[in-house]
């Protein structure tokens, strides 16, 4: 069998769910297999199953790394070393073709993904309700695990859309996707339109039967979950009253907040740790999940003899630089430092992901990535408010600073006019999420380029590519070749030859 069809048919398509069979804890990774008909003989073999859809976001290819760092590394966060090995060449250079590894891999864990939630929704339902146990409870499982697997399902649509796809509901080229398992490979991109629609259909009957089930987790789908990926999806769409509407279900609840100390922050960041502002991360309680997520070890890779770091990604000078001295974020964000490869001044190497310290005899530098926090909400509906009521777009910019900056001065907001406003939101947007995965996305979707210099020679020369104007085609990633080998319905993204 072909590589193409692996992705597609046999991996995304085919009949069979491979989930964990073993009685951890459901936060944890998968470790053996189960077929398809032997999981939805009862309620506990389903929650496996539901299990199984969570794994999707151990994956390398996806949030253990690439969708963490590569947003911001083909953008302008990050550069990439001289002393690099090449390592994601094509994204940081913009030469990517329908045959670069990352395009592809990427591809290959969201299609299976979407599967693995086809097969859940079409199935859950069928579960019966065993000797001894409560038909209501059962009853009320299946609708929430429900719930679960299609805000999943509507998370992996929506960030394969981020990729492949353009901002536009006029566009005619969306995902190939069914919500419903089958055999057929070929399938034709359906619009942009209708890819948000069932965005959009999966996350609204999700919120509707989600309820308070697992609400006060970080590490499971609940209505935070669901609300700020909502929020997220309206504001990529422009859709502003949406937007504010499903951030305002998480901001109107007092537990959530800024981190406003310097010692709380570093927790956020290094201990994995607030309750303030975590809304969903993923679950790391064992040795095979922390070295899933070990990107400190790209971005700061210490030498233990030495303490010296010698990364594959550092931060831009000036980015950094911008960051006001009083700043909370700067000194948790960046470490200036000499490193092992370079050794004519100190830089600014990257420290977001220090290592947890509770991880370390795992995995030294990992992290749980935040893949949702009470700041993008905020920023979310900071943005969204600016084309509402630019008042309550300046109170909301004031508080991310004050929360950020001690003493900050809110009169310079005060002042701002409506052009450097909306600069303003936009470059805190890109300080506060910095290194999270998403830097690529905003610029694509604000019809923004940018330029990358050669700034120093820690950076390659060939990686200062210069200018990189908004209507470039590769800001719109290629279907990845072996898929349209298989599956010859499914039209390339213009500007690419195969």
């Amino acid at each position: 069998m072909t590589i193409n069809k692996r992705i597609f048919l046999t991996a995304v398509l085919g009949a069979t769910l491979f989930v964990s069979a073993c009685n951890k804890k459901l936060d944890q990774l998968p470790t053996t297999s189960v077929a398809t008909e032997e999981v939805y003989t009862s309620i506990t073999g389903a929650e496996i199953g539901l299990t199984g859809i969570y794994s999707t976001f151990y994956k390398s290819d996806y949030y253990g790394r690439n969708y963490v760092v590569i947003p911001d590394l083909q953008a302008d966060n990050m550069l990439l070393s001289a002393w690099a090995n090449n390592v994601y060449s094509d994204i940081h250079r913009w030469t990517i073709h329908s045959g670069t590894y990352e395009t592809l891999n990427f591809w290959a864990v969201a299609y299976p993904a979407i599967h693995r939630a086809n097969v859940f929704l079409a199935n859950i339902d069928k579960v019966p309700v065993l000797s001894g146990e409560n038909a209501e409870s059962v009853g009320t499982k299946k609708k929430v695990f429900k719930a679960h697997a299609q805000a999943l399902r509507a998370m992996f649509m929506f960030d394969l859309v981020r990729m492949y796809c353009k901002f536009d509901l006029k566009d005619q080229l969306g995902l190939p996707f069914v919500t419903a398992p089958t055999t057929e490979i070929q399938h034709k991109r359906k619009t942009v339109q209708e890819t948000y629609d069932q965005i959009v259909k999966d996350l609204n009957e999700a919120a509707a039967a989600i309820g308070d089930d697992n609400a006060s987790s970080q590490t499971r789908v609940n209505k935070y979950f669901i609300a700020a990926l909502q929020s997220r999806v309206y504001l990529y769409f422009q859709k502003w009253d949406l937007s504010i509407a499903a951030a305002d279900k998480i901001m109107t609840v007092a537990t959530f907040g800024y981190e406003n100390t310097a010692a709380n922050l570093l927790k956020l960041w290094r201990d994995d740790a607030s309750t303030k502002e975590i809304i969903f991360k993923p679950a790391i309680t064992e040795i095979n999940e922390a070295k899933n997520y070990s990107i400190g070890q790209w971005l700061i890779n210490d030498d233990v003899s030495r303490q010296k770091p010698n990364p594959d990604f550092v931060a831009p000078k000036a980015f950094a630089e911008s960051f006001d001295m009083t700043d909370l974020r700067r000194a948790i964000y960046f470490r200036k430092d000499s490193v092992r490869s370079y050794k004519k001044d100190s830089i600014y190497v990257i420290n977001k992901y220090p290592g947890n310290p509770a991880y370390a005899s795992w995995q030294e530098k990992s992290n749980a990535p935040k893949l949702f926090r009470y700041a993008e909400v905020a920023l979310n509906k900071m943005e969204a408010a600016y084309y509402i009521d630019k008042a309550v777009s300046k109170t909301l910019l004031k508080a991310l600073r004050v929360a950020r900056i001690p003493g900050y001065d809110v009169t310079i907001v005060d002042a701002y006019d409506d052009v450097t406003l909306l600069n303003q939101i936009r470059e805190e947007r890109r300080k506060e999420l910095a290194f999270e995965g998403h830097r690529f996305f905003d610029l694509k979707r604000w019809g923004l380029g940018f330029t990358r210099s050669k700034e120093g020679d820690y950076q390659a020369a060939e990686n200062a590519i210069g200018e990189i104007k908004a209507d470039n085609y590769r800001w719109l990633w290629p279907i990845p070749q072996a898929e349209r080998e298989s599956n010859r319905l499914c039209d390339q993204n213009p500007g690419y030859a195969n």
